[in-house]
């Protein structure tokens, strides 16, 4: 999987490894997370040579 999936699918609350959403006080829940996770991965499929 790449990079980039890995990251929209952390930003969409699942656990990319396990399919298993993290628990509720994981960073990965706080918008603020989420928001970077998003823009990261839209950077790394606007520019795959860095995956």
């Amino acid at each position: 999987m790449k990079i980039s999936a890995m990251l929209k699918e952390l930003a969409n609350g699942i656990n990319p490894e396990t399919g298993e959403m993290p628990d509720a006080e994981s960073t990965a829940n706080k918008p603020e997370a989420i928001r970077m996770l998003f823009a990261l991965a839209e950077e790394l499929s606007m520019n795959p040579e860095k995956q």
